[in-house]
């Protein structure tokens, strides 16, 4: 036991995939931190054009502070909740300060004098304002809120791609340093829709999510794996370029065959467990007949359409079968019990567990002759078995019947509390006989009863 113990303790706990998100909003708390300090240092020493010389001018003093209002407004949110109120101003002040982009470097030169202040660009501009608006919306626009995060990490990625093919446009007029602090602080801003169903599917610990997390690696990878090929082997001719993208482009389609197929595993998976749950639902464990619940399912069904026969049986004494005999003997008596009278059914006949030692019998019936040769067929059915261990004893069942006119209101309940009076009348009348509702005080039909009942009925 103490072995046991022990191999217990050395096993590792699983550690969640929102345990790591929160770690990567640390991370990426910290990079941001970091290129801020970057940027700062770019004034004093111009390293962003030394290590980017294609970037013609640095990151606009405007852009920085739009940058820190919302590196600071980030600061002041909570995953998965609404955005309050301080944090939607300093969002605020990230847009007025983008807004200006236009006139950015004026502004600049106005405020810390003369030199090149760079000037905002129109993709730095639209990212940063992008980002600022989804953190902006309210809760009720939730999805356009991620929309436009979506449309932010968009912009970025062309800077990104512009970078590695080494274009100098539109693509790569995003400052490096305004990047680094931005990719970041897109991420730690997708942590407000962590209770988003689009952010939850790859929160997901199970295997679709995972499988969807992997899907998404794989097209990062390619994305950024393809430009920074083209880059590093020198391909700039048209052939060499047709056979990047058809290398491309074949990856692209494998990658949808086999994470297509996974996900077809996955949901067929999926639906053979419902289905499997479903069963499970319809069938009594037990005796294997149909469940309560698909006898109620299978009465809605029926109605309406033509008369039904509603049969409820009970077997008798079964108490002392469990008390003689033990529990195992006694569930052997219901199982024998339903396989009998599984052998009376036809077509849309059903035969469920209604609970304990009763049984509920729906078939479909024309008239009351038909549903009590019915009932006697099925009490008839039970006296075939025996107790296991007794000698031979048999079994017996009393039941009330009722039939269901379709033009009645089709409530089950109120059709089964008549099945049950009737059921209680031919408990009394001594068992092992069958009482339909609106029979006499005796039953037309009776089982094996007494002489002195006999007697009884005869002088009535």
């Amino acid at each position: 036991m103490q072995t046991h113990g022990v191999e217990q303790g050395r096993q590792r706990k699983p550690v969640s995939v929102l345990r790591y998100a929160i770690r990567l909003r640390i991370a990426a708390y910290a990079i941001c931190f970091l290129g801020l300090a970057g940027l700062v240092l770019q004034y004093m020493t111009d390293w962003q054009q030394n290590l980017f010389p294609a970037v013609a001018a640095m990151t606009n003093p405007l852009t920085f502070l739009a940058l820190l209002s919302g590196v600071l407004a980030s600061l002041m949110q909570r995953p998965g909740l609404a955005v309050p109120g301080p944090s939607r101003l300093g969002w605020a002040f990230a847009m007025f300060f983008v807004a200006l982009a236009p006139i950015s470097e004026d502004v600049a030169r106005a405020v810390l004098g003369p030199g090149d202040w760079g000037r905002t660009g129109i993709n730095t501009a639209l990212a940063i304002g992008l980002l600022a608006l989804s953190q902006m919306m309210p809760a009720s626009q939730r999805r356009a809120a991620l929309v436009c995060l979506v449309l932010a990490l968009g912009t970025m990625g062309l800077a990104i791609s512009g970078y590695l093919m080494g274009e100098t446009g539109f693509y790569g007029a995003l400052a490096p340093g305004t990047l680094a602090v931005l990719l970041p602080l897109s991420l730690v801003s997708l942590m407000r829709f962590a209770r988003t169903q689009a952010v939850m599917v790859l929160l997901r610990e199970d295997p679709s999510g995972r499988l969807l997390r992997r899907h998404l690696l794989f097209c990062c990878a390619l994305f950024i794996g393809v430009p920074l090929l083209r880059s590093v082997s020198g391909m700039g001719d048209s052939l060499s370029l047709s056979v990047l993208h058809t290398f491309e482009l074949f990856l692209v389609m494998a990658a949808l065959v086999y994470f297509g197929t996974r996900q077809i595993r996955l949901i067929d998976k999926a639906r053979h467990t419902e289905n499997a749950l479903l069963s499970d639902l319809a069938r009594d464990p037990l005796t294997g007949v149909a469940s309560r619940k698909a006898a109620v399912d299978r009465f809605l069904s029926l109605t309406g359409r033509q008369q039904i026969g509603l049969i409820l049986l009970d077997i008798d004494h079964f108490k002392s079968v469990n008390d003689r005999f033990g529990h195992i003997v006694g569930d052997r008596v219901l199982q024998a019990v339903a396989a009998q009278l599984q052998t009376r059914m036809q077509g849309t006949d059903m035969v469920a567990r209604w609970g304990g030692e009763e049984f509920l019998i729906l078939c479909r019936l024309d008239s009351l002759a038909e549903l009590r040769q019915m009932a006697e067929d099925l009490r008839e059915a039970v006296c075939l078995v025996t107790v296991p261990g007794s000698g031979g004893e048999p079994v017996t069942a009393s039941l009330g019947a009722v039939l269901v006119d379709p033009r009645e209101e089709p409530e089950l309940g109120a059709f089964v509390h008549k099945a049950d009076q009737a059921l209680y009348r031919a408990k009394d009348a001594g068992r092992d006989r069958v009482v339909l509702d609106g029979d006499a005080l005796w039953p037309m039909v009776e089982g094996p009863v007494a002489a002195s009942d006999n007697w009884l009925r005869a002088a009535s």
